[in-house]
C-alpha cells in the first residue's frame, strides 16, 4: 500500500544454502514493514516478522525473530561531507551492509562493508560467513584521462569453526587516456594475496599482474 511518503508491505521469502547437492541450511521468513521517504534524499525502512530456520548444524528446526532495518541518505540530510547508507537484516544470522561515498566534480570515492551468508562449495562443505570491504576512487583529469584506485579485503569463515578463516587481499590502480576520439589506451596493475588459516586445506598465493591495452572504436 502506497501513500505520499510511506509504503506499507507484507513480504515472504524462502532461501536455501545448498552444497554438493545437499541443502545444509534453509529459511522461510514472513514480515510486515514500512518504508518511508523523509526528504527527497533521506529514506528509511523497518520490517518485523518470524523466520522458520532448518539448520543441519544446529539440530531441529527453530523459530527466530526476523528484523530488517535501514537508513539511506543520512549523510546528505546531516550536511556531512559525504553521503551514507546502511541496512541490517537479522533472521538466520545477522547480515547487512554499510556504505559511505563522496561524489565530486568528475570524481567519486566509495567505501563499502558487507556481511553475508554464502554456500561456495569446493574446499568448504558448508555455508560460510563472508565479510567484504571494498574501496574505490576514480577521478577524471582534464576530461580525457581517468585515474582509478581499487582495494578490497574478504574474509570467509565456516559456520562450524569460525576460528578458521580464508583472507583475500586485492588492490589495483589504473590509468586510461583518450589518444584520439576513437582510440583509448589503458595501463592497469593489480595485486592479489590469499592467506588461509592452519585449519583450512587451501593453498596461499600471491599474484601480480600488469595489463596494457589499446581500444579502438569504429565510427
Amino acid at each position: 500500500m502506497r501513500a505520499e511518503q510511506n509504503r506499507w508491505l507484507i513480504g515472504w521469502r524462502r532461501e536455501e544454502w545448498t552444497v554438493d547437492g545437499r541443502t545444509e541450511l534453509a529459511s522461510s521468513v514472513a514480515t510486515v514493514g514500512v518504508r518511508r521517504s523523509h526528504t527527497p534524499f533521506l529514506s528509511s525502512e523497518l520490517e518485523l516478522g518470524i523466520a522458520h530456520v532448518a539448520d543441519d548444524l544446529a539440530g531441529p528446526a527453530r523459530e527466530e525473530l526476523a528484523v530488517v532495518a535501514g537508513l539511506n541518505g543520512f549523510g546528505h540530510a546531516l550536511n556531512l561531507p559525504f553521503d551514507a547508507r546502511f541496512r541490517v537484516r537479522r533472521d538466520v544470522t545477522t547480515t547487512g551492509l554499510a556504505e559511505i561515498w563522496r561524489p565530486m566534480a568528475g570524481a567519486r570515492v566509495t567505501l563499502r562493508y558487507e556481511r553475508s551468508l554464502h554456500a561456495n562449495g569446493g574446499y568448504l562443505h558448508e555455508p560460510t560467513y563472508r565479510d567484504f570491504v571494498t574501496f574505490e576512487a576514480q577521478d577524471t583529469l582534464g576530461g580525457r584521462t581517468i585515474v582509478s584506485l581499487e582495494g578490497s579485503y574478504r574474509r570467509v569463515r565456516p559456520r562450524s569453526a569460525v576460528q578458521d578463516r580464508l583472507e583475500t587481499y586485492r588492490a589495483a590502480a589504473a590509468f586510461s587516456r583518450d589518444l584520439r576520439p576513437w582510440l583509448r589506451s589503458r595501463v592497469r596493475y593489480s595485486f592479489a594475496q590469499q592467506d588461509p588459516s592452519a585449519g583450512l586445506a587451501v593453498s596461499d598465493f600471491h599474484r601480480n599482474r600488469l595489463e596494457l591495452s589499446l581500444s579502438a572504436v569504429y565510427q
